[in-house]
């Protein structure tokens, strides 16, 4: 997987080919952002094309692509959604600054009217239970020779129990060099990672495994013990047991095919708690139950994990990791190469599984919409140093920084900052399709509504005065006309006619 930087290269290499060498591009991508360029979309579906035109023509039927699993650009998606909502939005836009032109139509300005959307999430998170504390981390490749090089270095921060967290960065920045540190398939070369978990196990080795681990090596038992007296338990004291780490923080690779080796399914997913010593039958229980966890039909169970699509192998990479019952799941790249209805499906699985099971999840990803969408803390790692940590809302805001490390923004974050330059501005800061959705709709409503009591308002004293006045003419007319019938009677009394 491309970081966003490596992503727009590739792609303004392939135009500027197309540009100025008339080089004929065929692309086929899931990235729909990738296509508003294009001279031409071709949507398949089951082996059969079933729309063929222009990208405004293709992206004008929302709906349809919804129907056959399909995306559009976040953009086109907030438009729809707002003009379904009733907002006067053209069909079919493409581009942030089309979508804004037509939104300054419409909204009102910061200093005529305040608006009053609040986030769901906090603005901030507190890690007041961690799971996972690391202490000045450094690891360094093939440290001592010509070739050495510092891949993370002097790596601090806690991770909140029970969240959801994510990891970004650019590649090579030391994203899964540091996840393979967190469950101990690598060891750092300073530093310390220390653990508490909720579920009480037996972190420590046996005699004869320590001893001959310890061997040759006393004074670094001595400096380093297993448990501190907050009760968190040091991962590199000789002591420590790092076979029931690996049970207690699961990984899942980028590509799952490379951690799938079994005749089938189930099998595979019983390897990790038959290795854990239980009996066969409680190794089936447990894999059939995670396998339902991930919402793998049964009918898949008997075949080979080859035989699957990408976004099943997925799953039975995370269900062999969940039988094991950890308490942390990292995610590397989960939906990598998924198309958008298999990385939805694949999402719902997890905000699913974190909420039924209140498991810690690590979300390592290079899709920033995905990492505002779903994850409660961030970590921005840049050439293997933390350059930030915070909530989505604290990170993105940093936009600017984020594009100077080779990184950058969900689209509704570069929209908010569009907005603001025409003076439409936001009290909170919507990160995703249906915040800012929701968020443009009230400020609409309530605007649109004040504009209206306003009106009635200013046309009341109006219509107050000319039903006064209708009613001092009615008087005068009647006062007249009696006067005038008083003076008929009084002259006929007198016998004068005119």
């Amino acid at each position: 997987m491309l970081d966003p930087s490596g992503r727009k290269e590739v792609i303004e290499t392939i135009r500027e080919l197309n540009k100025t060498e008339w080089v004929t591009i065929v692309l086929i991508t899931h990235y729909m952002e990738e296509t508003v360029n294009a001279d031409r979309l071709i949507v398949m579906d089951q082996g059969q094309v079933v729309m063929d035109g222009t990208p405004r023509e293709v992206f004008g039927h929302v709906e349809e692509l919804k129907e056959i699993h399909m995306d559009v650009p976040e953009v086109t998606e907030l438009a729809w959604k707002l003009q379904k909502a009733g907002m006067p939005v053209p069909d079919a836009v493409l581009t942030r600054k089309e979508l804004v032109a037509c939104l300054a139509q419409c909204l009102p300005k910061q200093a005529e009217f305040e608006p009053n959307f609040v986030k769901k999430k906090p603005a901030h998170m507190e890690i007041t239970d961690p799971v996972i504390r690391v202490r000045h981390l450094s690891h360094i490749y093939q440290q001592g020779t010509a070739m050495e090089s510092y891949a993370l270095k002097d790596v601090s921060f806690d991770i909140q129990r029970g969240s959801i967290v994510g990891f970004i960065g650019h590649t090579g920045s030391g994203k899964s060099t540091l996840t393979q540190h967190l469950n101990g398939l690598l060891k750092a070369s300073e530093g310390t990672i220390e653990v508490k978990f909720a579920e009480k196990a037996d972190f420590r080795l046996p005699v004869t495994a320590k001893h001959a681990k310890t061997k040759g090596a006393p004074e670094v038992a001595a400096a380093a013990p297993l448990e501190s007296p907050d009760g968190f338990l040091n991962i590199y004291a000789p002591d420590f047991n790092m076979k029931a780490l690996r049970f207690k923080v699961g990984l899942v690779f980028q590509y799952p095919e490379y951690q799938l080796f079994e005749v089938d399914v189930i099998t595979d997913v019983m390897f990790g708690p038959k290795n854990q010593g239980l009996s066969e039958a409680e190794a089936r229980s447990r894999a059939e139950e995670a396998l339902r966890m991930v919402g793998l039909k049964e009918e898949f169970w008997q075949k080979s994990p080859f035989e699957l699509s990408g976004g099943q192998k997925r799953r039975v990479a995370i269900a062999g990791v969940l039988a094991m019952r950890p308490e942390v799941l990292i995610l590397d790249e989960p939906t990598a190469g998924l198309d958008p209805a298999g990385r939805d499906d694949l999402f719902r699985q997890i905000q699913y599984l974190h909420q039924q099971s209140g498991m810690t999840i690590i979300l390592v990803s290079h899709s920033m919409d995905d990492v505002a969408r779903y994850t409660q803390q961030v970590l921005v790692l840049d050439h293997g140093e933390l350059r930030m940590t915070g909530t989505p809302e604290e990170i993105f805001k940093r936009y600017q920084e984020l594009e100077a490390m080779g990184l950058g923004a969900p689209q509704m974050t570069y929209l908010i900052h569009e907005l603001k330059d025409v003076g439409i501005r936001f009290s909170d800061r919507p990160d995703t399709v249906d915040e800012m959705c929701a968020a443009i709709v009230d400020l609409w409503k309530r605007y649109t509504k004040a504009q209206h009591e306003k009106k009635n308002a200013a046309e009341a004293p109006v219509k107050t005065h000319g039903v006064a006045a209708a009613s001092v003419r009615a008087q005068a007319e009647k006062k007249t006309e009696h006067h005038a019938h008083s003076g008929v009677e009084k002259a006929g009394k007198e016998g004068t006619a005119c």
